[in-house]
């Protein structure tokens, strides 16, 4: 039975265009709310979801307390993600949070054992597994190009040069106190 779920962003939440699109075709969600306390991603939500967007606010405990969600995905900062998520599972929501979900994982590790405790799911986003060399690994392995397989493990060597943008070490994703150390 399709579900509500609600999205927990801010300007700036990382892959929010991805997840809003990905919402907007989910046969599994009937319909979303979004809470912004800033309120800079509402029109890009009205956009990407149409009439699927059931409300948008900058009041996250509201709309949880109004609409009920079963589904929460947070997509914010990692310094701001912990107390979001503890919301959401205030208000009886699993939650998917993008990475990092946290600055350090003792701010996360009370957030799994309520999670626990109330019987749900704590999910991190991993999005890997769509990239085109996760792809070809994974049909290579369904062929049985491979071989019998035992174990795998991949490293992705991405291009570094956004490092040196003065921009990007502005962001909140290119510092530390921020995101625990960069993101992405």
């Amino acid at each position: 039975m399709p579900t509500t779920a609600i999205v927990l962003t801010h300007a700036g939440g990382p892959h929010l265009d991805a997840y809003l699109a990905g919402l907007a075709v989910s046969t599994e969600v009937a319909e979303v709310c979004v809470a912004d306390a800033g309120g800079s991603t509402l029109a890009a939500a009205q956009k990407a979801l149409g009439p699927k967007l059931k409300a948008t606010g900058k009041d996250a405990a509201a709309l949880m307390r109004e609409h009920k969600p079963k589904l929460a995905l947070v997509t914010m900062e990692a310094v701001l993600a912990p107390p979001a998520i503890d919301a959401a599972l205030e208000h009886g929501c699993h939650v998917m949070a993008e990475k990092p979900a946290c600055v350090r994982a003792s701010d996360f590790e009370p957030l799994v054992l309520k999670a626990e405790g109330k019987h749900l799911h704590l999910m991190l986003a991993f999005a890997n597994r769509i990239r085109p060399e996760a792809r070809e690994a994974q049909r290579l392995v369904r062929e049985g190009r491979l071989g019998k397989l035992y174990g795998m493990e991949i490293h992705l060597v991405a291009d570094q040069t956004r490092l040196k943008s003065e921009g990007y070490r502005k962001s909140w994703s290119g510092q530390k106190a921020r995101a625990g150390g960069g993101h992405r």
